[in-house]
């Protein structure tokens, strides 16, 4: 009884005692666009950080992009978001910053991941199913064919406007769903214009075999 006693204490003490395991996180620097893996060139890097700058300087609302090749195997949800408190993206009284990180593929992934983190002073214009829909329809396209910065580029020209007030992810959804509509409409009409003028060439323009009697015959 007294063995087990002192592993008990032993484990207790040697538990406690322990380094406490820090998460990875990338090191931060004095840029807003911070391409880990050089997959942009200098020019790109310089238009994309003078964009972001711009941005914050005259919205105050802080967007940080951030390209790794590595998660040390976390979540890249999680990894965004301890990037945003821990290098204190956007402005701490209004929480309104964000991250877009991009982990670069590898040579088993297609293109790799991509998260979007807000601060809680923008999750109302940017809920959960619209940072889905910015990297579903305006990135992963992109990302496949290794274009990150039109990936990048794409993503602000829908982040950029909402984030400022311009218009809301409600007018974002009613200005798209009035897109589709034009399109199929155009599509319809488009398909109806052939069709009449399928028919009146076909009434202008006879076949060869169009009308006309005969026979047949077979051999004995």
């Amino acid at each position: 009884m007294k063995k087990i006693f002192w592993l008990f204490l032993l484990s207790f003490f040697s538990y406690h005692t322990l380094p406490a395991q820090t998460e990875w996180t990338p090191a931060k620097n004095n840029r807003l666009l911070n391409d880990y893996v050089g997959v942009l060139s200098t020019t790109q890097r310089n238009e994309l950080e003078h964009r972001l700058r711009a941005f914050n300087d005259s919205t105050s609302t802080q967007i940080a992009v951030v390209i790794v090749d590595n998660l040390q195997g976390d979540d890249i949800m999680n990894m965004a978001q301890r990037i945003g408190n821990t290098w204190g993206v956007g402005q701490e009284d209004f929480s309104n910053g964000m991250v877009l990180l991009i982990k670069a593929r590898s040579e088993f992934e297609n293109f790799g991941e991509v998260a979007i983190a807000t601060g809680y002073g923008l999750e109302a214009a940017f809920p959960d199913v619209f940072c889905s829909r910015i990297i579903q329809d305006y990135m992963v396209g992109y990302l496949h064919d290794g274009d990150f910065y039109r990936a990048i580029s794409s993503a602000l020209d829908i982040i950029e406007p909402v984030a400022s007030g311009e218009y809301s992810y409600a007018q974002f959804k009613k200005s798209e769903r009035r897109e589709i509509i034009l399109g199929v409409g155009g599509f319809l009409i488009l398909i109806i214009v052939l069709v009449i003028w399928g028919i009146r060439y076909s009434k202008n323009h006879p076949g060869s075999f169009g009308g006309g009697s005969g026979h047949s015959t077979s051999g004995p």
